[in-house]
């Protein structure tokens, strides 16, 4: 079983070029989640960031704050 845990954005509350704001990824084989809904959520969409198994998989998203 493999799984991995991605930090999408922990630019604190506001963007920076070089940073976004709070966003996790913990991606199973089994489920997908996501953790807050910052700024860094766009960078699902960039190959690097993509999770695996692609492409279209449903989880839930859980918002701390």
């Amino acid at each position: 079983m493999s799984v991995k845990f991605t930090l999408l954005g922990t630019g604190g509350w506001i963007p920076t070029t070089r940073r976004e704001t709070t966003c996790a990824l913990l991606n199973m084989p089994e489920a997908l989640f996501i953790f807050d809904a910052g700024t860094g959520l766009p960078r699902l969409l960039e190959q690097r960031f993509r999770p695996e198994p692609a492409p279209a998989r449903e989880g839930p998203l859980f918002l701390s704050h």
